[in-house]
């Protein structure tokens, strides 16, 4: 389970970023970052907060450094898909 809170790297995006304002549902929360809702055909229904983060995978010989990947910190569930909790590389968070 990822916890920003133990990242020095993760970063929560502003509103007014071009990362949030292309998502079909986003808006601003009270401090101005960006808060997104996305549907899927199943019905189910994610929310959070659109973040930056830098991946860091391991493959036993060296390290591979991915920075600025944004995505999606989900905060709420509505209707969530079982199948999806069994997706392998599938990131999710703590907060």
């Amino acid at each position: 389970m990822f916890d920003p809170l133990q990242s020095s790297t993760y970063k929560n995006q502003r509103c007014s970023t071009s990362f949030c304002t292309i998502l079909p549902q986003y808006g601003c929360t009270s401090n101005q970052l960006c808060w997104f809702r996305y549907s899927y055909v199943d019905k189910s229904i994610v929310e959070g907060i659109l973040a930056f983060e830098m991946l860091l995978f391991e493959d036993g010989a060296s390290n591979v450094k991915l920075p600025g990947i944004v995505f999606g910190s989900v905060h709420s569930e509505g209707n969530p898909n079982p199948a999806l909790l069994k997706v392998p590389g599938l990131v999710a968070s703590a907060v």
